[in-house]
């Protein structure tokens, strides 16, 4: 889980630090059954103008309860412009977040447990 919320992490800066941010409006959304967990989700298609002039309409990669005719803020790739993010919402740095932090706490956990039992054991000088 760690390594996930890290690789997620540094996949994200990386997109930032190629991608290009404009203002969209969300024009509609579409709702879909994620591929992990349970439930549904929506995410809503924006329409957007490219800093190359390209009029782009897709649905985002990110979840959101924005409303339709809302503007939001939209982080895309210039080789891709169809895959759009939504970096302000909570579902785009979320989830990476929480995952590293699991794994951090489980590393943290499991060094203290090793350290702790490993002397009642004889696994430690």
């Amino acid at each position: 889980i760690g390594s996930f919320g890290i690789f997620s992490l540094q996949k994200m800066r990386a997109e930032a630090a190629t991608g290009e941010i404009v203002t969209g409006i969300v024009t509609s959304f579409e709702v879909t059954k994620p591929t992990t967990g349970g439930g549904w989700a929506q995410y809503p298609v924006v329409a957007y103008t490219t800093l190359a002039g390209e009029q782009v309409e897709a649905q985002a990669r990110t979840s959101s309860d924005a409303r339709i005719g809302t503007e939001i803020r939209v982080l895309y790739q210039p080789d891709n412009p169809g895959r759009p993010h939504l970096p302000d919402e909570t579902a785009y740095w979320l989830v990476p977040w929480s995952a590293a932090g699991v794994g951090i706490f489980g590393v943290f956990f499991g060094l203290l447990l090793w350290r702790r039992n490993g002397r009642a054991f004889g696994l430690q000088s």
